[in-house]
C-alpha cells in the first residue's frame, strides 16, 4: 500500500515554483542556461513531477505493464486492487522478492547473476522494443528477483513510450 502524504502535492508545488523562478533567474544571467533550455528543462521535470502525484495514473501504467507481460512466466507485474486504490492511495498484490542492490542476499540463495542479468535486460528491452512502453525510473529498488529465472517490476509512476513506427516487429 503506497500512502500520499497529506501536504505532498502543496510541498512539491511550492518546490516545483522555486525551481521554475530560478531557471528563470539563471537564463536570464547566463546565456549558456538559456541556449540549453534550462527553463524548458525544469517545465518538462514540474509536468514529469505532477503526474507522479496521481496514483490512479500510476495504477494505469501497472495494469497497463501486467497486460503487456500475461504471457510470459518470467516477469511479474504486480496486481492492482482497485477497490482500495485512489489518486493518494495505491493498493497492489505484494510481491515477495529480493531488491536487485541486494547482491549479498542474491548470492546467498546460490543465483547465478549473470543469469539474472540477462532476464533483467531482456525484460527491459522487451519493455521498450516490444511493447513501447517502459518504466522510466528502473533503479535496483524497482527490480525484484524472485529468482533465476524470474523477475518483478514494481513502481510505474514514470513511464516512457515509443511511437509504434520505433516499435519492433515479430
Amino acid at each position: 500500500v503506497k500512502v500520499q502524504r497529506p501536504d505532498i502535492q502543496t510541498q512539491v508545488e511550492n518546490d516545483l515554483d522555486l525551481f521554475m523562478h530560478l531557471a528563470q533567474m539563471v537564463e536570464g544571467r547566463w546565456a549558456e542556461a538559456a541556449r540549453i533550455g534550462l527553463l524548458k528543462i525544469v517545465e518538462d521535470y514540474s509536468k514529469t513531477m505532477k503526474l507522479e502525484l496521481d496514483y490512479n495514473r500510476e495504477a494505469k501504467n501497472t495494469e497497463r505493464m501486467r497486460y503487456a507481460f500475461a504471457g510470459d512466466k518470467r516477469v511479474v507485474i504486480p496486481k492492482v486492487f482497485w477497490d482500495y486504490t485512489t489518486s493518494r492511495v495505491l493498493t497492489e498484490e505484494y510481491i515477495d522478492g529480493i531488491k536487485l542492490s541486494d547482491v549479498a542476499a542474491i548470492d546467498a540463495r546460490g543465483w547465478d547473476r549473470g543469469r539474472i542479468s540477462e532476464l533483467g535486460t531482456r525484460s527491459f528491452l522487451a519493455q521498450v522494443l516490444m511493447h513501447g512502453f517502459f518504466q522510466a525510473d528502473p533503479h535496483p529498488g524497482n527490480i525484484l528477483i524472485l529468482g533465476e529465472d524470474q523477475i518483478s517490476f514494481i513502481d510505474f509512476g514514470q513511464m516512457g513510450s515509443l511511437t509504434e513506427r520505433r516499435l519492433v516487429k515479430i
